[in-house]
């Protein structure tokens, strides 16, 4: 996908989204405090908007900005489904995983990056259900994780969760330590 062709499935993400929310571009335009003509020339791909410009759009979209380029850039997002004959040794099987995978997680000692090198991506964060169920939100995409359940995802991605069962939802948050200064 071209640069080009990355703006106009923006552009068309925005123009989506003011559609189905009823919205005019003079009202999307005074929501975001920019101009009518601003909000339609980022519609039609005639100007690559700011990341500020982007931020004020999907803010009075009622969307997260990430969700604007979610055509573009897929979210890596990783679900393993828990083996339902023999529940409480995957779930210590999955937790082990789980942390050992985690840079810096108790009983690894994190790697400290090169002088003038820094990460390429975004850190990892990793949830297991431990019991219940656990609704997940990623930039827009739901998951609904069991007792055993995990999900692997990038850290910049918008996330939302709640416990969604009659059982109230237990679920851990797996987050990496910050990285290392030089």
């Amino acid at each position: 996908m071209t640069p080009h062709e990355s703006w106009r499935t923006v552009g068309n993400k925005i123009r989506y989204l003011r559609k189905s929310t009823g919205l005019t571009l003079r009202q999307l335009a005074r929501g975001c405090g920019l101009s009518a003509n601003t909000i339609s020339l980022v519609e039609r791909s005639e100007v690559a908007p700011n990341i500020e410009t982007l931020c004020k759009i999907a803010n009075a979209l009622g969307v997260s900005p990430s969700s604007l380029f979610l055509e573009v850039c897929k979210p890596a997002v990783v679900l393993q489904r828990a083996n339902e004959s023999d529940l409480a040794a995957d779930i210590a099987g999955r937790t082990a995983q789980i942390l050992a995978a985690a840079p810096g997680a108790v009983g690894c000692a994190p790697k400290a990056p090169r002088p003038g090198s820094e990460a390429s991506s975004p850190s990892r964060h990793s949830i297991l259900c431990l019991c219940g169920q656990v609704e997940l939100e990623l930039d827009g995409q739901t998951y609904s994780l069991n007792a055993g359940d995990s999900l692997a995802f990038n850290s910049d991605a918008f996330q939302r969760w709640r416990s969604s069962g009659r059982v109230t939802g237990i679920a851990v948050l797996i987050l990496p330590p910050p990285p290392l200064r030089a």
